[in-house]
């Protein structure tokens, strides 16, 4: 049987500064939030949790993850970061 994601989890200092920006980008409420955690979920309830998770450990070089988001309808990419300094690419 296939597998499919269930939340993805995203180490961070500061996980209620992260949900409000991937909030806002995405269109998704903050469904739960405490000081060491928050997930956002897609208004239409489907799909994987986005989870922040706490973890002061400053990140060093790459992150091993580039999320890529469709903001438009064409392909041009476009490379921003969130406010975490994570790799992250718009596709507008």
């Amino acid at each position: 049987m296939p597998s499919r994601f269930a939340q993805i989890e995203i180490d961070v200092p500061d996980p209620g500064g992260a949900a409000e920006f991937w909030a806002a980008l995405l269109g998704w409420s903050i469904e739960h939030a405490s000081a060491d955690y928050a997930g956002l979920r897609a208004p239409s309830g489907r799909g994987p949790w986005l989870e922040f998770v706490r973890d002061p450990a400053v990140r060093q070089g790459r992150n091993r993850l580039r999320p890529v988001l469709l903001a438009g309808d064409t392909d041009d990419a476009i490379g921003s970061a969130d406010p975490e300094g994570n790799d992250i690419v718009l596709l507008a």
